[in-house]
């Protein structure tokens, strides 16, 4: 089992993950359903996108999608008009959801943190990593939308895939996590790791070399796509993303390969 940070540390990735990563609900006119994934805003070359897994668009049906107006509010703001960018082959399951609503482009800005290409690295092999996200296991219900907790699991990289991984990925754009035992929730209570439901496309994140009078924050390494309870979860690297955004925006393909190494 992963070790936790120190507290202020779990507290300081908290709220700067907190700050960028909203759940995502649908409207389906008399009921919201809710949080169906996980996201995770960024702000590249002037346009601005919400990072998330493919399959949880693939059969979308809904009327609307709908985002919290800031961080754990139950106040929602529509997505309005978007552009989707996704891949050819879905075993990649990332997508782009290009925010183009201008209206609602400004009130998300207004109190979300949109990330940009400094926040983003390649995996190491033996760091510590951070899946952020909300999990509809510890959810809350209320009258007509059904609340959200943020949840923390602090993990290692499993050094080789799980037996029972399906559709591997070519190269080592597969990466596996231990997901077991004791995950953090906010406001420092600790439990038992939950069913990840609702935390697809959550952005993994490994945690910067300690400074021993400077929090440093986490990057972007992945995108959360699938688990097995007490075993892993999976992500798929974040080199999938900018070839994906690469392949639709091709001005920005050399800026995305220089900062990722491709």
């Amino acid at each position: 089992m992963t070790e936790l940070p120190d507290r202020k540390t779990i507290v300081d990735n908290e709220r700067f993950t907190l700050s960028c990563t909203p759940p995502i609900f649908y409207d389906h006119g008399k009921q919201i359903d809710g949080p169906i994934a996980t996201g995770t805003f960024f702000k590249i070359a002037e346009r601005h996108f919400l990072i998330t897994a493919w399959h949880t668009f693939e059969d979308f049906k809904a009327e609307r999608i709908l985002i919290p107006r800031k961080p754990t509010s139950d106040d929602f703001i529509d997505m309005g008009k978007y552009e989707v960018i996704y891949p050819i082959e879905k075993e990649y399951d990332v997508c782009a959801l290009e925010i183009v609503d201008p209206d609602a482009l400004r009130h998300l800005k207004e109190n979300w943190h949109f990330l940009s290409l400094s926040n983003i690295g390649l995996p190491s092999r033996s760091g510590c990593f951070l899946l952020f996200g909300f999990p509809t296991s510890i959810r809350d219900e209320n009258s007509r939308i059904k609340s959200y907790q943020p949840l923390s699991a602090y993990a290692s990289r499993l050094a080789v895939a799980p037996d029972d991984a399906p559709d591997r990925l070519p190269g080592d754009l597969d990466l596996f996590f231990e997901y077991g035992g004791i995950v953090d929730v906010l406001d420092g209570g600790e439990r038992e790791s939950p069913a990840l439901h609702a935390v697809s496309g959550a952005s993994v994140w490994e945690l910067q070399a300690p400074s021993p009078s400077l929090w440093i924050p986490p990057r972007v390494i992945g995108v959360e796509t699938s688990f097995h309870r007490g075993k892993y979860f999976r992500a798929v690297d974040w080199r999938v993303v900018a070839e994906l955004l690469g392949f639709a925006y091709p001005h920005i393909r050399d800026q995305l390969h220089q900062h990722l190494g491709g």
